[in-house]
């Protein structure tokens, strides 16, 4: 990939701007060609788009879109970042339509479609057929379990956060909670043993509330599975759990740069009418 200074950076908006309805900044500069996969799809090419931006982390997202405010020169800029654990903790965002906050934890929540799944690996493995695919992966059943078992893991995470403990979280790599007999499974006892042992390492906070928190980290989440799914990052453990139990299923592990990219380009999206609706609404000289 093309990489430039950040001189050049940040001049490639203006070099850009005559082929672009909308300018759309997003946290990840390695998700400028995803982003423009699934904002070409959600608008039905009604915008012209030839480049979406990465700005390296939502905090310079929001910088560059504070500056924009304090200096009155926002024109056709639109930013989007990812919901992270920000609504649950009620953090502040610039009071402006050309932000969106998406209604999940990351945008690759939203790749959680049975249909375009089953497209996929059928198109990596051609051997049965989709509806063939829908009954052997069971999904719908996957999902559900992976959810209930990382739910008290994330209501864990959701409590380092909110009582700013110094305990990795979030980046923790998923494949110290999978078993160890190669069924690419979550562990259910790992993951307990390693909130116990995070937890007894703080020194200040008594282990005897540790139960209580998680319980009302768990509501934060969501009451029921459904509602904790958009609460649990796609990105780091929904989708890679989700290679490897293709992998258990069929043998054969999926590369997953190109999994999520083929997902982008076969998910309705219909989950994202809201950022739909909001490009639209702002830029109302772009017909929807």
């Amino acid at each position: 990939m093309l990489k430039y200074s950040e001189e050049a950076k940040k001049v490639l908006p203006l070099f850009y701007s005559r082929y672009n309805d909308v300018e759309i900044f997003v946290e990840d500069e390695n998700d400028e060609v995803f982003y423009t996969e699934l904002i070409t799809k959600i608008t039905d090419n009604k915008l012209k788009i030839s480049r979406i931006f990465g700005l390296g982390g939502k905090e310079k997202l929001l910088q560059n879109l504070q500056n924009k405010i304090d200096s009155s020169s926002l024109s056709k800029q639109f930013y989007i970042v990812d919901g992270d654990f920000d609504i649950i903790l009620n953090r502040e965002f610039p009071n402006t339509d050309r932000l969106h906050v998406l209604n999940a934890y990351c945008v690759e929540n939203f790749l959680l479609e049975e249909d375009a799944i089953c497209s996929v690996v059928q198109e990596d493995i051609p051997n049965k057929t989709f509806e063939q695919w829908k009954s052997k992966l069971e999904f719908p059943i996957w999902l559900k379990e992976s959810v209930e078992l990382l739910s008290p893991l994330f209501a864990f995470f959701l409590l380092i956060q909110k009582l700013n403990l110094n305990i990795k979280n979030v980046g923790t790599d998923v494949s110290i909670f999978i078993d160890n007999n190669l069924t690419f499974l979550l562990d259910e006892e790992k993951i307990a043993l390693w909130i116990k042992n995070k937890y007894s390492e703080q020194n200040n906070l008594n282990p005897e509330n540790l139960d209580e928190m998680l319980k009302s980290s768990m509501l934060d989440l969501g009451t029921d599975w459904g509602a904790r799914k958009n609460n649990i990052c796609a990105k780091k453990y929904l989708l890679p759990l989700l290679r490897l139990y293709i992998t258990k299923r069929e043998g054969k592990l999926l590369n997953y740069d190109s999994f999520r990219f083929r997902l982008a380009k076969n998910c309705s999206f219909n989950s994202l009418e809201p950022l739909r609706n909001q490009i639209f609404r702002v830029f109302k000289s772009v017909k929807s």
